[in-house]
């Protein structure tokens, strides 16, 4: 049984600031609309839209957007932006002074 060599697909990766995106909300809002076209008219995506949720969070300090394009295609994307008060541990409130880590 003759099997043929695994092909590769190439990933670019891109890491935008949320000046960069709200240069040009369209591609991102596309892809959005692409993905979820079967639950566009549900409120938890079109009130507000997603195009405005994602520019009021391009907007916040520290957004980051990464992007996967694939022969020049969009492939995917992921944003987020830290939260007030939030520590590298992931709590939004001071540790108790009890609480100590074990090391």
């Amino acid at each position: 049984m003759a099997t043929s060599a695994p092909t590769t697909t190439r990933l670019d990766l891109s890491n935008l600031t949320g000046a960069d995106v709200l240069a040009d909300l369209s591609p991102w809002v596309s892809a959005y609309e692409e993905v979820y076209a079967h639950a566009l008219h549900l409120p938890d995506h079109n009130d507000p839209s997603f195009g405005e949720r994602l520019a009021f969070s391009a907007a916040r300090p520290g957004f980051r957007m990464t992007a996967g394009h694939t022969d020049g295609e969009l492939a995917g994307f992921v944003y987020g932006y830290p939260l007030p008060g939030a520590t590298a541990g992931g709590t939004v409130s001071p540790r108790p002074r009890a609480w100590t880590p074990r090391t």
